[in-house]
């Protein structure tokens, strides 16, 4: 089990330095995502403000920032387009081949780099 996470570990900071090579991409990509989180939370703490509300439709705004954050992580899971692109960006530049020679699979890989995206999002709110 410790073999596997430390192989899993490796693959995913090989992925977040080759992100990092194109530092533009990544500040922008991270900034249009929390840009995003940002703007939700700002209108939808106004709306709760004036309205002096404290529950709407059943939910606080708490709760509604949770539905929306785990709203985002699904819509992600579920959009192939990022999978498909990251596949056939990994083909073209040969990175598929460390996968195919080491017993990793490359969708839990693509799962683990979403779960490190989602981990900096919560450890960059707190």
């Amino acid at each position: 089990m410790r073999s596997a996470a430390i192989k899993y570990y490796t693959v995913m900071r090989m992925t977040w330095i080759q992100a990092l090579e194109y530092k533009a991409n990544t500040v922008v990509g991270l900034f249009a995502v929390f840009s995003g989180i940002l703007i939700e939370y700002v209108l939808w703490e106004r709306i709760y403000d004036t309205r002096q509300l404290e529950v709407i439709n059943g939910f606080t705004l708490n709760q509604l920032i949770v539905y929306i954050f785990f709203g985002i992580m699904v819509g992600q899971l579920k959009s192939s387009w990022v999978t498909s692109f990251e596949m056939i960006e990994c083909i073209r530049a040969g990175g598929l081949n460390k996968y195919l020679i080491r017993p990793i699979s490359f969708f839990l890989i693509i799962f683990h780099c979403l779960l490190d995206i989602i981990l900096c999002f919560i450890l960059a709110i707190l």
